[in-house]
């Protein structure tokens, strides 16, 4: 028995429902990216709080210099 070959059917797409999608999940997954890195940082300067403080005195001194 032979099979024929035929074209898989075409699922139209809407080009504009398609983006906005697309777009909805790229902003998801930089979100829970975004969150696991703020989780991390502050999980790393809990169990090394000299750390913290060598990081903010850092910050304090870059901020506080003339340009």
């Amino acid at each position: 028995m032979k099979l024929e070959k035929c074209k898989p059917i075409e699922i139209p797409i809407d080009p504009a429902k398609f983006s906005a999608e697309r777009r909805a999940k790229r902003k998801a997954f930089a979100e829970i990216l975004f969150r696991l890195l703020i989780g991390a940082a502050v999980l790393y300067f809990l169990t090394h709080p000299a750390d913290l403080m060598a990081t903010i005195t850092y910050l304090q001194k870059l901020f506080s210099s003339p340009w």
